[in-house]
């Protein structure tokens, strides 16, 4: 899938979530992911290490879908 300016992403996200038991760690993430230099900004606490841990197949994510490099993050 080829993101708005017809680059296709390295990365995208639909609608990650990622719980801890009752604990929200990640609520809703969507992006697109072009290739080259990114930053991921936010407060402790954010959900940055998750999301990225989630990307990698370190663990697993409650519901959404990602893919990288077009590969499915869930195989």
């Amino acid at each position: 899938m080829d993101g708005e300016d017809g680059v296709t992403p390295v990365i995208t996200a639909r609608n990650l979530r990622k719980m801890y038991g009752p604990h929200l760690a990640l609520d809703d993430v969507n992006l697109d992911i072009p290739p080259g230099a990114v930053g991921i900004l936010g407060p402790n606490g954010a959900g940055k290490s998750t999301l990225f841990k989630c990307l990698l197949g370190l663990i697993t994510t409650t519901s959404g879908e990602a893919t990288v490099l077009g590969y499915d993050i869930r195989t």
